[in-house]
C-alpha cells in the first residue's frame, strides 16, 4: 500500500508540475510553446508509473549481482580507454587551423572559460589532458574511487571527444559509453570487481555477496541496457523518419556502402567495390538487417531470449559495416557484453575448470589477522574457486598428513600460510605466489612476481607483516570478525535487500522520456544526439566523393589520406572542409586552403628531401555505378582544387 500511495504521488507531483509548467510559460513567456514541458511531464508521469511497479521488475528487470554490475562499469570504462589511447588523438587537433573550429553543443560553454582557449591549442596541454583521461579511466576499470573517478572520467572523456568534433562535423563514435559512465556515477558499480571493494574486504568491512543477486543492481543494470537499447531504436526509426519504411531500397544500400568506401574513414579495404555486380536482394537483406535490427533491439529490455540474440546479431552487423564501410565502431561491437550475466559466464567457466582440475588448498591460521585478512583477499580475486581455504581449527591434521602424503606440523601452520598444489607444499610468500597463478587478475603481474631475487625480498615483507600481527592482539572488533570467518572468511552478508532505491526505477523513467524527446525533436547538441546515422536517401545510381592527391619534388602523383599527416580518430575530420574547396564560396575555399597549407607543412618537415609534397589537390570525382558498374577508375573527374605547398623555385 505504501509503494502503491508513493507510485500515485509521482504521478501526481508530474501532472501537476505539466500544467504548472504551461502556466508558467503561458504567463512570463507567452511566445514561447508550452508543448514540450507539458509532454515531458506528462511522459514521465506515464512511464515512471509502470517502471515503479513491482510487476514491472519481477518480469523485465530482475534482480542482479554485484559483479555483474562491476563487469559493466569495467566493459564500459575500456571502451572509453581504447577510444582515448588508439581512436582518439587529441594533441593532433593543434596542429590544424583554429578557423576550422566551428561552435558544438557545450563545448562552447568550455571555450568560454579563460585559459581554455589557449589549453585546446596546445599541444603538450593536450597530450596531458589525454593521459590524464587515461588515468582517470584505468581507475575506473579497476574501480579504484569510483564514486569520484567515474564523473571525472566521464566529464575529461567528453571534453576529448569534444574537442576534435568541433573540427568536422557531429560523429557519434564514443557517446554512448559517455552516458553509461554518467549512469554509473549514480550506482553501486563498484560493489563487485572493484579495488573500493578489495579495500573493504581487507579492512574487514561487510560487503555483498559478489555473486547475491539484488534489485538495486538489477534496476542499476536495466538503466544501463535502456540507453543502449533505445540508442538503436532511435537510429533504426530515424531512416524511417527521413528516407521511409524502404530506406533499405537496394540502390539506397549501394549508394551508402560504396560512397564510404571510395571515401574510407577508417580503413581503406574496397571489399564492398568488389559486390557492385551482386544482386540486388543482397544489398535489399543487408539494408532490412541493419535498420529493422537497430529497430527490434529495443526487445531486450523485455525479452531474456532477446539478449541472448540481438547483441550476436547486431556485433555481426557492426563487423559487416567495418568490411562493407571501412567504418570502425568498436564502441558498440565491445558494448554488447553488457547484455551478459558475467556471474552466469564466471559460474559456467568454473564448473569447467573444477571438471578438469582439482582445486589447490591453503591452510591458514585463523587466529592470525593477517591470515584472515590474506584470505578474504585471495579469496576475492579468486573469480572460478580454484582456492579452497581450510582453518586449522577445524582441521584433523595427522589425517591430512595421511590423505595428502604431507608432513605438516602445527607449529609450522600456526606461523605462516601453506599452499597445497599437487601433491607439493608452499608456505609464505612462495605460496602467495603460486596462488596468483590461477588468480586471474594477478596474470600480467606474473613475469614480475618470479625475477630474480624478489623471492627473499617477498619473505622478508611477510615475516614483518606476520611478525606485527601477532604482536598485536585482535580487537574486540576483530574477535566479532574473527567469529564471523569461521563460517565465511569472505565477511560477505545479505547487503541492501530492502534498498530497491525508488530512485533508479524513476532515473529509468526519466531517460526514457528524455531520449524520445531528444529523438522526436532531432536534437543534435553535442553530446546530445538523436543519432541519424546514414538516414538519407540516394537512388539516383550515381555517388561522389573526394580524393586528396598529392604531388611530391620528385615528380610523382599519388592519392592520399590525411590522417596519415596528421592523425585524426579518423578520415572524417577533413571531410567536410575539403568539399568546401570545390564550391564557390571564398570562405569555404580559404579555409580548404589553410587546411591544406597545415598538412603540406606538417608532412614536409617529417621526410627528407625529394620526398616533400610540392601541391596538394583535392579532387571531386562522381561514378555511376548503375550504368558503368565495371568502370575501373571509379568514375570521373568533375572538379580539382589545388594549393601550391612550395613555391616554384624552392
Amino acid at each position: 500500500m505504501k509503494r502503491y500511495k508513493f507510485r500515485l504521488g509521482i504521478c501526481i507531483a508530474s501532472v501537476v508540475c505539466a500544467f504548472l509548467w504551461v502556466a508558467f510559460e503561458r504567463l512570463f513567456f507567452p511566445d514561447l510553446s508550452a508543448e514540450n514541458g507539458f509532454l515531458i511531464c506528462l511522459g514521465f508521469a506515464f512511464i515512471s508509473w509502470i517502471t515503479t511497479s513491482p510487476i514491472f521488475f519481477q518480469k523485465y528487470v530482475k534482480e542482479a549481482t554485484p559483479e555483474s554490475l562491476g563487469a559493466i562499469r569495467i566493459v564500459v570504462c575500456l571502451i572509453q580507454l581504447i577510444m582515448t589511447l588508439w581512436l582518439e588523438d587529441l594533441p593532433s587537433t593543434a596542429l590544424l587551423p583554429a578557423e576550422l573550429r566551428s561552435p558544438m553543443g557545450v563545448m562552447q560553454y568550455f571555450y568560454n572559460i579563460p585559459g581554455f582557449e589557449s589549453f585546446a591549442r596546445n599541444q603538450t596541454s593536450l597530450q596531458m589532458f589525454e593521459w590524464l583521461t587515461a588515468l582517470l579511466l584505468v581507475f575506473g576499470i579497476i574501480g579504484w574511487r569510483t564514486r569520484i573517478v567515474l564523473p571525472l572520467g566521464a566529464l575529461c572523456y567528453l571534453i576529448l571527444g569534444g574537442i576534435p568534433r568541433q573540427y568536422t562535423w557531429f560523429y557519434h563514435t564514443g557517446l554512448i559509453p559517455v552516458y553509461l559512465m554518467a549512469i554509473l556515477s549514480f550506482t553501486p558499480c563498484a560493489d563487485g570487481l572493484s579495488v573500493d571493494r578489495l579495500w573493504k574486504v581487507y579492512r574487514g568491512q561487510t560487503v555483498p555477496a559478489a555473486d547475491q543477486p539484488l534489485p538495486i543492481y538489477g534496476w542499476s543494470r536495466y538503466a544501463c541496457w535502456v540507453v543502449v537499447a533505445l540508442s538503436y531504436v532511435q537510429a533504426g526509426f530515424s531512416k524511417i523518419y527521413k528516407s521511409g519504411l524502404f530506406w533499405w531500397d537496394p540502390e539506397n544500400m549501394k549508394a551508402i556502402i560504396f560512397s564510404s568506401t571510395l571515401d574510407p574513414v577508417q580503413t581503406n579495404w574496397e571489399v564492398a567495390l568488389k559486390l557492385v555486380h551482386a544482386p540486388d536482394i543482397l544489398f535489399a537483406l543487408l539494408g532490412i538487417a541493419g535498420m529493422y535490427g537497430e529497430i527490434a533491439y529495443g526487445l531486450v529490455l523485455f525479452s531474456a531470449i532477446a539478449r541472448k540474440i540481438l547483441p550476436i546479431f547486431m556485433a555481426s552487423v557492426h563487423i559487416g559495416i567495418l568490411f562493407l564501410q571501412d567504418i570502425l565502431f568498436l564502441d558498440l561491437i565491445i558494448l554488447q557484453l553488457i547484455f551478459y550475466d558475467f556471474t552466469q559466464a564466471r559460474k559456467t567457466i568454473k564448473k569447467w575448470v573444477a571438471s578438469r582440475v582439482k582445486p589447490i588448498q591453503i591452510l591458514y591460521n585463523r587466529a592470525s589477522p593477517s591470515d584472515r585478512t590474506a584470505v578474504r583477499c585471495i579469496q576475492e580475486f579468486d573469480l572460478f574457486e580454484r582456492i579452497e581455504a581450510i582453518d586449522l581449527c577445524q582441521l584433523n591434521l595427522p589425517e591430512y598428513n595421511k590423505n595428502h602424503n604431507l608432513n605438516l606440523t602445527s607449529d609450522e601452520l600456526e606461523t605462516k600460510i601453506y599452499l597445497i598444489k599437487q601433491g607439493q607444499t608452499y608456505r609464505g610468500f612462495e605460496g602467495f605466489r603460486s596462488a596468483a597463478l590461477v588468480l586471474p587478475a594477478f596474470w600480467i603481474l606474473l613475469p614480475f612476481l618470479f625475477l630474480p631475487g624478489l623471492s627473499s625480498i617477498g619473505k622478508s615483507i611477510y615475516q614483518k607483516i606476520t611478525h606485527n600481527s601477532f604482536k598485536n592482539p585482535p580487537t574486540a572488533t576483530s574477535s566479532k570478525l574473527n567469529q564471523l570467518s569461521t563460517q565465511s572468511p569472505n565477511l560477505i552478508a545479505p547487503f541492501r535487500k530492502s534498498s530497491q532505491n525508488i530512485y533508479l526505477p524513476l532515473l529509468v523513467a526519466a531517460l526514457t522520456v528524455s531520449m524520445v524527446f531528444i529523438w522526436a525533436k532531432h536534437r543534435e547538441f553535442y553530446p546530445i544526439t538523436s543519432l541519424q546515422m546514414f538516414s538519407g536517401y540516394n537512388n539516383t545510381g550515381f555517388v561522389g566523393y573526394t580524393k586528396l592527391v598529392a604531388h611530391y619534388e620528385s615528380g610523382e602523383t599519388t592519392r592520399i589520406f590525411p590522417d596519415t599527416i596528421i592523425h585524426p580518430p579518423m578520415n572524417t575530420r577533413y571531410r567536410l572542409t575539403m568539399k568546401g574547396c570545390l564550391g564557390d564560396k571564398p570562405k569555404s575555399i580559404d579555409l580548404c586552403d589553410k587546411l591544406l597549407h597545415n598538412l603540406g607543412d606538417v608532412h614536409n618537415q617529417k621526410v627528407d628531401p625529394g620526398e616533400k609534397i610540392s601541391k596538394l589537390e583535392v579532387q571531386l570525382w562522381l561514378w555511376n555505378y548503375r550504368s558503368n558498374p565495371s568502370d575501373l577508375n571509379y568514375g570521373e573527374l568533375q572538379d580539382s582544387h589545388s594549393y601550391q605547398i612550395l613555391k616554384k623555385d624552392s
